[in-house]
Formats: structure tokens, sequence, C-alpha cells
């Protein structure tokens, strides 16, 4: 740079330049490298890294420090995000970030997982707090799925991003709310208070879930875990998308003792739950699903018979008399299929096929009376002629198969003349 230049200039080169991420610059002798590369950041006296606020492109500002390096933010009724420096970009290593966020009042903080990919050492933990010594909430890893939803049990969560690895994965982004209402739209999950499994619900809480299923199918949910406050704390329960449908529950609701199952035939469930402002406990998980498609179709028989299929249940298809299996069940006398928790069966539903077997086949000293079909299940009636008989025991009637072949057409036998 020349004596009348300084890092500014090599700001507007840099965000001009596409393939410019970022550069370092040597205050000692005013000089400055532009870096096609993400830099991993290291203490240096020499030298001040600046980056691209949104490397890959032109125009954007180029700052003295690596963004998303953390702060405090508050939650409101909608969703907003925090999420790793550069994301949706690959993230630089050696990075410590801390986010607190806050919300009003005694209302919860609720982080969902929208989007994560960590590699090798990379943890992100949530704690229930504003500060490093309360208890871990969460630990995210490079095995963590996107999906996970995490509840403080006061108005802070601390969130501490530890990336070590560089530049080999885009890191994460967290949506954090105000409060613990949830509108969900799935066809299996899991709900429980804030805190369960790590520490106590909080009092004065009121968290509300609202869980519809995929194409309305029928829904049910169980309660895995149930800790509640007996006469003090309450679970209230609807069927329907909001606590306007008819309730589950009786009087004040579901309290000390743990709610049946509950299954809605329309696929709608609402549930609320209250806690009051002395004593707490463990609280609640449960899990949700909308079990498995009743299996129906003229082809196939299904054992056992059920009226609802749930996670777990294992049913066996067979195909009916003149069907037969088709790819890539073909040559199988049954299939089982088992319902799992997404409410999909663990194989493709198999299809049956009628078969074709054609004309039916002529016989001597006789003739075909009757005939239902040429396909699957259809059956043939034959007649013998005037003084011919079958054998003792041998029907006149032959069906289909499903191996496409008619069964062995009866003989006649000319009657023994007395």
């Amino acid at each position: 740079l020349t004596n009348n230049q300084d890092h500014t200039t090599c700001e507007s080169q840099c965000a001009s330049a596409i393939t410019c991420t970022g550069f370092s610059y040597n205050k000692n002798d005013n000089t400055c490298f532009l870096l096609k590369q993400v830099a991993l950041p290291v203490d240096d006296n020499c030298c001040d890294l600046y980056v691209k606020t949104c490397p890959q492109t032109t125009g954007y500002p180029v700052r003295d420090e690596i963004p998303s390096l953390g702060g405090t933010v508050t939650g409101t009724s909608y969703d907003q995000f925090i999420y790793s420096p550069l994301y949706p970009l690959q993230h630089p290593g050696n990075l410590e970030t801390v986010w607190i966020i806050q919300s009003s009042g005694s209302n919860v903080v609720s982080v969902e997982v929208k989007d994560i990919q960590l590699c090798g050492s990379d943890t992100v933990v949530l704690k229930d707090g504003n500060n490093p010594v309360t208890p871990t909430l969460k630990t995210l890893t490079s095995s963590s799925k996107s999906g996970e939803v995490i509840m403080s049990t006061g108005n802070r969560m601390y969130v501490y991003m530890k990336l070590k690895e560089h530049l080999k994965c885009r890191g994460v982004l967290l949506a954090f709310r105000e409060g613990c209402n949830f509108q969900i739209k799935s066809n299996a999950g899991t709900i429980f208070t804030p805190g369960f499994g790590v520490v106590n619900y909080p009092g004065v809480l009121q968290c509300f879930w609202s869980i519809t299923s995929v194409n309305k199918r029928q829904l049910r949910l169980q309660f895995n875990e149930y800790d509640v406050e007996n006469a003090m704390d309450y679970l209230q329960a609807w069927l329907g998308d909001d606590d306007q449908g008819s309730p589950i529950h009786t009087g004040n609701g579901y309290s000390g003792s743990k709610p049946p199952p509950m299954v809605s035939t329309t696929g709608q469930l609402a549930l609320k739950f209250t806690t009051s402002a002395v004593g707490n406990r463990a609280g609640f998980r449960a899990t949700y699903t909308t079990g498995c498609s009743l299996l129906s179709d003229q082809s196939y028989t299904v054992t056992p018979s059920r009226t609802s299929i749930i996670d777990g249940d294992i049913m066996i298809v067979n195909c009916n008399t003149g069907y037969t299996f088709q790819a890539p069940y073909a040559g199988e006398a049954h299939v089982a299929l088992t319902c799992q928790p997404d409410g999909e069966y663990d194989k493709t539903v198999p299809v049956c096929s009628q078969a074709f077997c054609g004309k039916v086949p002529a016989i001597e000293n006789g003739y075909v009376q009757s005939s239902t079909g040429l396909f699957g299940g259809n059956q043939a009636v034959y007649l013998c002629n005037p003084g011919f008989t079958p054998p003792t025991g041998t029907s006149l009637t032959i069906n289909c198969q499903g191996n496409s072949l008619w069964e062995a057409p009866p003989t006649c036998t000319e009657l023994k003349k007395t």
C-alpha cells in the first residue's frame, strides 16, 4: 500500500472481488494479503484479520471480526434465529461463541434445531440459565439431528458453540422464541415439559401443544414418563387443534396420575399444561404417532384383523386364491409388515396381481358346462358325456391358480355295462 492508503483500501478491493473471503492486514509495514479461503483465526501480534460478511459474493461489507460471534438476544412470540459463523457456509475453526437468549418476565426460552452439520469435536452446549455453570440441557454433536427442541426452566438460556474443525461443516441454525407454545404438524414425535430429564419444571408455567398429523391420519399419544404435582399442576387435552374442541380430560384435568393413551380419529390433539406457584416435579414425556394405514384390498387378506394399526404391530399379508405377489416379493408365500413409529411400514406394501390362465382345458368324453372367467380365482365346471362318469371322489370343478395354470381337469371314464 502507498503512504496515503490503509486497510480501507483492502476492504474496498475485497468487497468487489467475488473470490475474496477476507484479508490479513499488517499494521507494521502497511501491507495486506487478500484471501481466497476463509482463514483459520490464530493469535498474531503482527496482523489483523478482516472477513467478508458474505463470502463468494460482491457488495457485502468486510469487517474486522468474524460475523455471528455471539451476543445477547431477546425472544418474542415468533421465531428468530442464531447460527454458527458464516452459516450456511462452512465455518472457520478454532472458534468459541457464546449466545445468551433471554425472554420477558418469567417466560421460558424454547429453541429448535432447524439445521445442523457438526464435524469431529464440534459441540454446541445449551444450558439452563445465563452462565456456563448452570445445568446442561442438551449437548449437540456430529450425531445430532434437526428437529430437536430444548426448553429452559427460566427466562435465560446459555448457548456455547465450540467449533474446532476448519471449513468442514456448515454448523447450526437454531430458532428461538419465548414461551412453550408449539404448533406441530408431524406423523410422529415427542413432547415434554421444560427441563425434563435434567431439572424439574418451573412454577407458574403454561405450555400448549397443538398436534396435527399429515393428511389428518389417526393420531395416538401415550405417556412414557409422568411425574406431576398432584392437585396443584394439571394437564388438559382436547380433540382438535385448540382448547375449543371436545375435552378428553374431566374436571380440571389430569394431575398426579398418569393419563391413559389418547386417540384422535381426526388426526388432531391439543394439550395444555399449567403449573401452580408452589411445588414442582420432573414433568412428563409423551410420544405420538399416527400408526400405519389400514391394509385393505380385494387381492389379499391381512391377519390379524385390526381397526387400527399402531407402532410395533406386525401384519401378515397373503395373496387371495388366484393372485400372486409381484416384485419384490414374487415367489413369497406371505409378507410380514411391521408398523414403525413414524407411521410407515418397514417394507413396501405388497401388490398381488390376478393370474391369467387362458382357455379352459378340454377333456375327452366330457365338456365345460360353465366358467366364471379366465383369471385367477375363477372356476370352470365340467360334465361328462352320457355313458361316462368321473372317478369316485373326483371334483368336476377346477380353479385358475395364482401361478396362471388351471388345476388338473377331471377325467371321464365309460360306465361299466352290467
